[in-house]
């Protein structure tokens, strides 16, 4: 998939959703609460008229109220501090000035900014809009989604689509903003059924698959029957596709979902593209039953590098002895290629690997790539 750099970011995006990605886990260790004072509804442009998220006040209800949050709640004043008094008009100036990297303290900002949209999901509607207005450019709609996803909830998510779905977004930055989806936690069954629409765009429809695989993945844990009904529209859309593109992009989703429902990439495996034949080997990664290791060994030998490092990939995670013998018959052979060996370099690097040992000692003797091959032999002797 291509990815649209951030390089006008004060930060590289891996650290922003790092700290996002801490922020998230600190929170669900703590015990949920709602906040002290009641807030306007969110509502789900996916769900049924009238409906509100969960735990919203009725559309009738008081708007919000203080921020205090009450002494006897632990995770709402956690937040609170997390927070430090940063306000909605803080929090929404602040997507511009991070965008061009005029804001001190972005490392911070970005913690207090997603405890803010914790504390208060009635922004997130408007902290999106705020990457929309004039002269808005593509980092700051992709800052405004990474926030989003990270913050996860209800409301942020809802929010998160109304930004991809602004008429104002060219296709190049939809694409990245729906990879935004892939960092979603607890997904909610409207960002299923939103993204299954998005399939049959031509122009986001491989970036839709690639999210909807992990989205089904992960809404599997709250949600099956809606994770069934994603992970049948990815399998159908494989099945219809015409395309070497689109082949490769509803595999990739199907992979992504780490669920049974990716075995139908088996046929795919012996596909004359090489590219689908790839995506096949990226599907298979998380299947354990012999019919997709035997179908990994086979295409971990096949004539083209991208397919033979892909089948690596996907078997090392759950290298097993049975694996293992052939795999360090074909290395004997020559016929994995550098970009293979590599991988199994880097695996056999690993301290926790249960096969080390094998790995390093076949790659010493018979890797082809003499700096593998090197490597490989100074981690043995450094044992």
């Amino acid at each position: 998939m291509s990815r649209l750099a951030m390089s006008r970011l004060a930060l590289p995006a891996a650290l922003v959703l790092l700290l996002l990605t801490a922020a998230v886990v600190a929170l669900a260790l703590a015990p949920t609460a709602p906040p002290a004072g009641p807030v306007a509804p969110s509502v789900d442009p996916g769900a049924p008229r009238g409906a509100v998220s969960p735990g919203a006040p009725a559309a009738d209800g008081p708007a919000a109220s203080s921020t205090a949050a009450p002494a006897h709640d632990p995770a709402a004043r956690a937040l609170d501090v997390r927070i430090d008094g940063l306000t909605a008009a803080e929090a929404l100036d602040g997507v511009a000035r991070y965008a061009r990297g005029d804001l001190p303290g972005h490392s911070r900002w970005l913690y207090r900014v997603s405890g803010f949209l914790h504390r208060h999901p009635e922004h997130c509607a408007a902290f999106a809009a705020a990457a929309l207005v004039d002269g808005a450019t593509g980092e700051m709609q992709a800052l405004a989604a990474d926030v989003l996803a990270g913050v996860g909830h209800g409301a942020a998510q809802a929010a998160l689509r109304d930004l991809i779905d602004h008429s104002a977004l060219g296709p190049a930055v939809r694409h990245r903003l729906l990879q935004s989806h892939l960092n979603l936690r607890t997904p909610t069954p409207e960002a299923a059924d939103w993204l299954a629409r998005q399939l049959d765009d031509p122009q986001v429809g491989p970036a839709a698959a690639n999210a909807l695989g992990a989205v089904a993945g992960r809404l599997a844990e709250t949600d099956p029957a809606a994770a069934d009904a994603a992970l049948g529209r990815l399998q159908r859309g494989l099945n219809e596709a015409e395309t070497v593109d689109a082949q490769r992009a509803h595999l990739l989703g199907l992979g992504n979902s780490g669920r049974p429902a990716a075995r139908v990439a088996l046929p795919f495996a012996e596909s004359e593209a090489p590219a689908v034949r790839a995506a096949a080997a990226r599907a298979l990664r998380h299947l354990p039953d012999t019919d997709a290791r035997a179908a990994l060994l086979r295409l971990s030998t096949d004539a083209d590098g991208r397919v033979r490092t892909r089948a690596v990939e996907a078997l090392l995670p759950g290298l097993s002895a049975d694996d293992l013998d052939p795999l360090m018959a074909a290395l004997r052979e020559g016929a994995l290629g550098a970009s293979a060996e590599g991988s199994l370099l880097a695996a056999a690097l690993h301290p926790e690997q249960p096969h080390r040992q094998t790995l390093l000692d076949g790659l010493a003797t018979a890797a082809a790539e003499p700096r593998i091959r090197e490597r490989a032999r100074v981690a043995l002797l450094a044992r």
